[in-house]
């Protein structure tokens, strides 16, 4: 099921049962290999993690909008919840 599909069912199921919607983003930490006595990993940079945590955070940002959208189309409001670093 597509995101946007998911969104939408979900949202008509809480509204149907009069539940309250919460519409939560979840974006995972950036993967860092530390390698074996840190000698072979990779570790980012500032620079990286930043960039990285602008890109999950626009993401976020979009899901949370369409969700957003889609509640005041089917008539209800959506309490919007981005959990960052986590999975």
């Amino acid at each position: 099921m597509s995101r946007e599909k998911a969104l939408k069912h979900g949202i008509e199921l809480a509204e149907a049962l009069n539940a309250k919607v919460v519409v939560i983003a979840v974006t995972e930490p950036l993967p860092v290999d530390y390698g074996p006595g840190h000698a072979l990993g990779w570790i980012p940079t500032r620079e990286e993690v930043d960039s990285f945590n602008a890109g999950r955070k626009a993401f976020a940002g979009r899901v949370l909008d369409d969700g957003r959208s889609m509640a005041e189309q089917i008539g209800t409001t959506a309490e919007l919840l981005h959990i960052p670093d986590a999975h």
